[in-house]
């Protein structure tokens, strides 16, 4: 996985180009990517979003999402458009995704441990999702080995686990979940998500400082 995060001036941008082979018991090969780009204004108010799957040489997803709220902690609209159409009515305290860690990390420096949100991030035909998220300290020491592995310097970094269910889900068990460790300035250290049958455990190898835009 490639993740670029950066200061667009009036907002923020998100690329991620993720790779996945799989091998099965037969010994065949299935191959993927996906990829997602986004913006988000820094008010919190509008939100783009581009996803392109290809699997096995194939494209299998396709589309892009436009999303505006009426004000902060109103509700909202969302449209898709091409491999998803239609218009998605956003709940009254909907975030996008960056507005959301924003609110995480300023809860837990808060000293909060829970954390509920409404959250849309235009990745699939499901959102927006209802997220839990239960927030606590990394353990000792686990700040300090990380910046010196990355040569960034130490700061306070967060354990974080999400659940993740439809908006309209009755079910108690989430659609997925991820466990996540987060530095204060929002790097994530290990990224675990778990999907039922499938669980990816992602690990930091490396971090490159962008330099501050030219506004």
């Amino acid at each position: 996985m490639l993740y670029r995060f950066a200061d667009a001036c009036e907002g923020w941008t998100t690329e991620n180009r993720t790779l996945l082979r799989l091998t099965g018991e037969d010994g065949e090969v299935s191959e993927s990517v996906w990829t997602y780009t986004s913006w988000e204004t820094k008010d919190g108010l509008d939100f783009r979003v581009r996803v392109r799957e290809i699997a096995d040489g194939e494209i299998a997803d396709d589309f892009r999402g436009e999303a505006t709220l009426e004000r902060p902690g109103n509700p909202g609209k969302a449209t898709f458009r091409k491999s998803i159409e239609g218009v998605v009515d956003l709940p009254a305290g909907t975030r996008f995704p960056t507005n959301y860690l924003q609110e995480l990390l300023s809860k837990a420096r808060a000293g909060h441990r829970y954390v509920p949100a409404i959250v849309f991030d235009g990745a699939d035909a499901d959102n927006p999702y209802r997220v839990g998220a239960v927030l606590a300290a990394a353990a000792d020491g686990e700040s300090a080995k990380l910046a010196k592995r990355m040569g960034l310097s130490d700061m306070p970094l967060w354990s974080v686990q999400m659940a993740f269910f439809t908006v309209d889900q009755a079910s108690a068990v989430p659609k997925f979940e991820i466990a996540a460790n987060y530095r204060d300035d929002g790097i994530a250290d290990t990224f675990l998500q778990d999907m039922g049958g499938l669980v990816l455990r992602l690990t930091l190898e490396k971090v490159e400082l962008l330099p501050d835009p030219d506004c």
